[in-house]
């Protein structure tokens, strides 16, 4: 969900789509259904691969610094993280 806004000429970019997120949502929904549960968790698994990706290159690269631009660009990418969980999960059952 969350990558489908990425921008990769300008890295720093995140444009959130609802147009794109209820393509997304519908799409995958047509195969595996979600249970209500699953789409109240939605904001956390946008979440889990930035913290997680965050956290590997944290340990190769520690210590990090507020420069860092891989750094910046998570930190910018988590921000809309949120509003797109949360525009996912109008697409719920």
């Amino acid at each position: 969900l969350l990558s489908s806004h990425f921008r990769l000429d300008e890295p720093f970019c995140v444009e959130p789509d609802r147009d794109r997120v209820q393509a997304i949502m519908e799409g995958y929904q047509t195969q595996y259904p979600l249970s209500l549960e699953e789409v109240r968790s939605l904001i956390y698994a946008v979440h889990f691969p930035l913290a997680c990706h965050l956290g590997m290159y944290s340990e190769q690269n520690a210590p990090l610094h507020e420069e860092d631009l891989f750094l910046k660009k998570t930190q910018q990418r988590f921000k809309y993280a949120v509003m797109i969980g949360e525009m996912a999960g109008i697409y719920g059952p």
